[in-house]
């Protein structure tokens, strides 16, 4: 899974907190997500790109193994 539109996530754009641990995401655009405050995104061994530019409420960026 390459991106949040594939994955239906793109129409959730009122999320503050997002848990994503354990998927296949190779990477991951932020961008519809404006009032995310906290994103976990451990275990995702395929992810290599997080575009976050634009997200000024992004408080916790959490990618681990």
């Amino acid at each position: 899974m390459t991106d949040a539109s594939k994955a239906g996530l793109s129409k959730l754009t009122a999320l503050k907190y997002l848990n994503l641990c354990n998927n296949n995401f190779s990477a991951f655009d932020l961008r519809p997500f404006a009032n995310l405050e906290r994103l976990q995104m451990g275990h995702n061994y395929n992810l290599t790109k997080i575009d976050a530019t634009r997200n000024e409420n992004l408080k916790e960026l959490a990618i681990f193994d």
